[in-house]
């Protein structure tokens, strides 16, 4: 029961209200669009790729948790697929940390007709962690990404 909690919280994501604000971190600029393959890693331990990335613009730090920073980038700067990009930005893990960086995004709300969804009920529960923020455990963010992260000073 708890390994199922567990999973749903991951999947839910979490409140922005329940991150705290991040403490002497530097916005950062992503010169140009980071776009290409990534590495996916289902529940199984199974590897494909992707296409996924980064739009370009500034990154400023929006949340902090135990292990690291959320930076926010532009509007729709998480490129998801051919027809969708999402709010949301990377986050970084802090000094030390054994995790990697990771892609996150604003979940979004589910979008559709009733019957698609299993009526009002399900659309209702399936819209319940929309806004919250859900860190891409998934994907693996590709060092080519990172070297393009300059400092603002």
């Amino acid at each position: 029961m708890s390994i199922f909690l567990i999973s749903c919280t991951t999947v839910d994501g979490v409140k922005p209200t329940k991150l705290s604000k991040p403490q002497n971190e530097t916005a950062f600029i992503l010169d140009k669009d980071v776009i290409g393959e990534m590495i996916v890693t289902n529940s199984f331990g199974v590897k494909t790729k992707t296409i996924k990335g980064l739009y370009k613009g500034k990154y400023v730090p929006m949340f902090a948790d135990k292990e690291g920073t959320y930076y926010q980038g532009p509007k729709d700067c998480v490129y998801f697929s051919k027809d969708q990009n999402i709010d949301g930005g990377i986050w970084i893990p802090k000094n030390g940390s054994i995790e990697e960086p990771r892609i996150w995004i604003y979940m979004q709300p589910v979008k559709g007709t009733y019957p698609q969804y299993g009526g009002p009920l399900a659309l209702t529960l399936a819209n319940i962690p929309a806004g919250n923020v859900r860190k891409e455990w998934y994907l693996t963010v590709e060092p080519s990404l990172l070297n393009e992260i300059h400092v603002q000073e």
